[in-house]
């Protein structure tokens, strides 16, 4: 047995194993309520009201109610008739679909009202409301159910994918002897279509009550207050008389293995997994024995799963992906779960044995004792971390530990206290501890094993007694112990000569400033108190892939990966990943069209550590073959089932017609692009882009102290080669079709449907006040399309609506539609896009649409600006296109003084002389 260090709050009775930050209670009614003060974001608030309710509470005629139900909240309730809700909260600048949501799941379902302003008291009241009418009292109307039927049929339609498919063909052995088989959420389109409305009413007046829900509410408010209205308004909902216990489901027992396998047309790669079942830790239990046993099992996924990563790094790796840990399965078992993606080059049972023989390695000798070193200091730095952020987590971030609070049982302690736990309990931890826990997990009983793939493969997938031969096998094979090797050699294996500051100016408009080097680097940083524990970073350059000679643009594509995989200076990935354990640190290169780039973040403890790695980036990249072999055999297998892959075979076509045509420069990826891949190019391409550091403006935004910064900048960036290049990117003349071209197909596919994608494009010097009126427009028709295509027509889950509008190569702008639907409405919705299109330049908004969408944008800046990558961004932009875009007169000044009257007009203005793009993909006819 463990000891651990008592902390007050672990000698609480098991509710009180919360946040002491947290006021918590039960009002008399038996709705539990969570309320909690946060300052981030600033003056705003979030509501959620949680059901411990879900699919699995469905009799069979109500399979796919309990989802249909929470669509239903939104349709009307004793207080917010009809789309009330939704009108109340939009008014307030609450977005729908982003900042109002909610999710079914099997055994939840939770709703919320996200970064409402709290400066006013009734629209505080008001909220809490809504949380009142989501309890218990929705209309349920007829015809509000009847007009919903057809949005979940779309919903059905978009998300019946092999994924799901496959998980409803293994579920009878996945969820042996269990309801959970019998359950997917989206349920029964029968039942949805068909259902009587008592069905519904009667799944609601049975489940949704306030024994099984909890209120938590977190934002910058007084607490007290806020307690006051929970108790005042939802104290009014009644107390449940004589209800029905809620039932918690389990998963049957077996002594035997179970075994099954399933196929799909779309399917896109081979995955098999064991799991082996083990009862879960009841919810009353769930005390200080639970969390330190959660910790070692943290430590242990930490320790195999980095095990598992440097196998996948190597080219004849014998699974590509795989993970093994012990998780939650269902409310009432955990499992013990190991996984794996079978690569080309090998047999189903040859990648499944590989993986058990690593499982298999670690049960008999365990992990090593540096392994277990490196595991606690990551374990220890996340928890440092949380509380070094503990004032920057969001409303939502924190809600999220509330609900497992409730649900599940789940501690909630609070970043102090979670910190004080985990300092006092991983010294105590041992090798030989977690390696008593692996073998306890590793059982023979209660194994469940299942693969899942394409229907046609160059393989017999294996049966039953194959699968039994496997496992014997294993456990007499010779499998030798794991040698952990330890690096000890530094970063860097010289220390850069440093260069200097040769000027200073402060970036107009924003208290940062630009330094430039000796080298011909521009650095700008800018201190920012947004959060004080980060900084980020990003390089930009102008050129990219538009410098490049077409036949290396298929070994471009993946330059900067092979870069990555390989290492960096002396050291391989591997490598590099021990020697920045603890470090909170991130860097990625990219290439992109017209420019190059770096994108990266630190903490203040770690920013040395980024600026060495930024200074190797440029000075000592590495190019290991073995990396660029996974990395294209990977691509292969991607490639391999690419005509079942539907969204692929779609979007390459909308980037056919995007180019106009002209592969040379915007290639296809495929099986035939792989073959102009060519390693032995890499490293020139590579070089060429990353060459000068004089073409480079570094941008650092975040908790930066100068004084000891900037000498850090002049040893690893002014550090940096440069040979007076200065480049800009080249218009390569790519242009997408347009004039009303449309390419229409049709494609196989299991579930009918249509997807469209409609573009409105043209050219239009660019400028600022144009961007941000398109951005406003964009806005007008996602609610449009929202009450036309999804509610009123419900051909359609809904309809995605995107805007650009850029400088470079040339000035254009675009406005584009994307939307699966019903192909038998598909015409009639298809002209709806249009038709709304049209009224807009003709006829302009009404005010109300407009002003919607003008305080949505509003809203939605003032919470960027609280971060430090809109900072980032609108710096870079000021170099890339001209603009900052994170400047009050780039933004706030712009939507200021825009009237309804002159958005008409401008919009009218700006798409006068739009042409149009179509793509549709419909479904083959048999």
């Amino acid at each position: 047995m463990l000891l651990i260090i008592a902390l007050p709050l672990l000698a609480q009775p098991k509710q009180q194993m919360l946040d002491p930050n947290i006021r918590y209670g039960v009002l008399e009614n038996g709705m539990t309520y969570y309320i909690l003060h946060n300052e981030e974001p600033k003056e705003r608030a979030s509501f959620y009201i949680m059901h411990n309710v879900g699919a699995m509470l469905e009799d069979d005629d109500q399979d796919g109610l309990a989802h249909m139900l929470e669509h239903m909240a939104f349709n009307g309730s004793e207080n917010f008739e009809g789309k009330g809700v939704k009108n109340f909260l939009e008014r307030q600048g609450v977005e729908f679909g982003k900042n109002i949501n909610a999710y079914t799941s099997l055994d939840e379902t939770v709703y919320n009202i996200s970064n409402v302003p709290t400066d006013k008291s009734e629209v505080m009241d008001s909220c809490v409301l809504i949380l009142h009418d989501w309890s218990g009292s929705l209309t349920l109307s007829g015809e509000e159910i009847d007009a919903e039927r057809g949005v979940i049929k779309e919903e059905w339609r978009t998300r019946n994918n092999a994924q799901r498919r496959l998980r409803n063909k293994l579920a009878p052995t996945t969820y042996h002897e269990s309801k959970y088989a019998k359950r997917d959420v989206i349920g029964s389109m029968d039942v949805v279509e068909n259902s009587p409305y008592s069905a519904i009413r009667s799944f609601y007046k049975k489940w949704y009550r306030p024994d099984l829900q909890a209120a938590v509410i977190v934002g910058d408010f007084d607490v007290d207050e806020m307690e006051v209205r929970v108790k005042r308004i939802l104290s009014k909902i009644p107390k449940p008389v004589n209800p029905t216990e809620r039932p918690e489901h389990t998963v049957g027992k077996n002594k035997e293995f179970l075994y099954d396998y399933a196929t799909d047309e779309e399917a896109q790669y081979v995955r098999y997994s064991v799991m082996i079942k083990h009862p879960a830790i009841p919810k009353d239990q769930k005390g200080s024995q639970y969390m330190l046993q959660d910790l070692i099992t943290t430590l242990y996924a930490k320790v195999i799963n980095e095990r598992l990563a440097n196998i996948q790094r190597k080219p004849e790796s014998p699974f590509i992906r795989s993970s093994i840990g012990y998780y939650n399965f269902v409310r009432t078992m955990d499992a013990y779960y190991i996984a794996g993606l079978k690569p080309a080059h090998m047999d189903v049972l040859g990648s499944m044995k590989a993986l058990l023989i690593e499982n298999e390695r670690v049960k008999r000798h365990g992990i090593t004792a540096t392994e277990l070193d490196r595991a606690k200091i990551k374990v220890l730095k996340s928890y440092q971390e949380a509380v070094k952020n503990k004032t920057e987590m969001s409303n939502d971030a924190y809600v999220k530990g509330v609900k497992k609070h409730f649900l599940v049982g789940e501690p909630k302690l609070g970043a102090d206290l979670e910190l004080q736990f985990v300092q006092s309990s991983l010294p105590q931890i041992t090798a030989d501890q977690i390696n008593t826990m692996v073998k306890k997990w590793n059982t023979d009983e209660n194994m469940v094993i299942t693969i899942q793939g394409p229907s046609i493969v160059d393989f017999i997938y294996p049966n039953r007694d194959e699968i039994s031969a496997l496992l014997r096998e294993i456990r007499i094979e010779n499998v030798e112990a794991f040698v952990d090797h330890v690096v000890t050699e530094p970063l860097m294996a010289k220390e850069p000569t440093s260069g200097k500051v040769v000027s200073t100016t402060v970036v107009k408009g924003m208290k940062a400033k630009e330094y430039v080097l000796s080298n011909g680097a521009k650095v700008v940083v800018y201190p920012t108190d947004k959060n004080k524990n980060q900084i980020l970073f990003q390089a930009y350059s102008p050129g990219g892939k538009s410098l490049i000679d077409s036949q290396d643009l298929p070994s471009s594509d993946i330059v900067t990966q092979v870069a990555e995989k390989s290492g960096i200076g002396n050291h391989n990935l591997e490598d590099l990943r021990q020697l920045l354990v603890g470090k909170q640190i991130r860097l990625r290169t990219k290439i992109d069209t017209y420019s190059e780039s770096l994108v990266g973040l630190s903490t203040p403890e770690d920013i040395e550590t980024l600026l060495q790695l930024i200074h190797l980036t440029f000075e000592f990249p590495k190019f290991e073959k073995e990396s660029y072999e996974t990395i294209t055999s990977q691509m292969k297998l991607q490639f391999k089932n690419v005509s079942t892959n539907l969204k692929k075979v779609f979007f390459d076509s909308v980037k056919l017609v995007s180019a106009g045509g002209q592969l040379e420069r915007r290639p296809l990826q495929n099986l035939a692009y792989m073959d102009d891949v060519k390693f032995d190019r890499m490293e020139q391409i590579y070089k060429d882009r990353f060459k000068d550091a004089g073409d480079f403006v570094f941008v650092f935004v975040g908790a930066i102290e100068e004084a000891s910064f900037i000498p850090m900048v002049e040893k690893y960036i002014a550090s940096i080669s440069d040979s007076g290049r200065r480049e800009v990117w080249k218009d390569d003349d790519v242009r997408s079709f347009g004039n009303g071209y449309e390419k229409v197909f049709a494609y196989a596919m299991e579930t009918p449907k249509q997807t469209n994608y409609i573009k409105y494009q043209g050219e239009r010097t660019y400028t600022r006040k144009d961007e941000l009126i398109l951005m406003v427009a964009k806005g007008i028709l996602s609610e449009r399309y929202f009450k036309t295509v999804r509610e009123q027509e419900g051909g359609s889950y809904g309809v995605g609506v995107y805007n650009n509008y850029s400088n470079i190569p040339y000035d254009n702008y675009s406005m584009t539609m994307n939307f699966d639907c019903n192909p038998e409405k598909a015409e009639k919705l298809v002209e709806i896009i249009h038709q709304q299109m049209k009224n807009l330049i003709a006829n302009g908004a009404n005010e109300e649409e407009f002003k919607k969408s003008l305080e949505g944008m509003m809203k939605t800046r003032e919470q960027s600006m609280e971060q430090n990558q809109t900072l980032r961004g609108g710096i870079v932009n000021q170099y890339s296109k001209g603009v900052n875009t994170a400047l009050t007169s780039n933004y706030e000044d712009i939507l200021t003084k825009l009237t309804l009257k002159k958005f008409n007009k401008a919009i009218a203005k700006i798409m006068a002389n739009s042409n149009t793009l179509s793509v549709i993909m419909k479904p083959k006819k048999d």
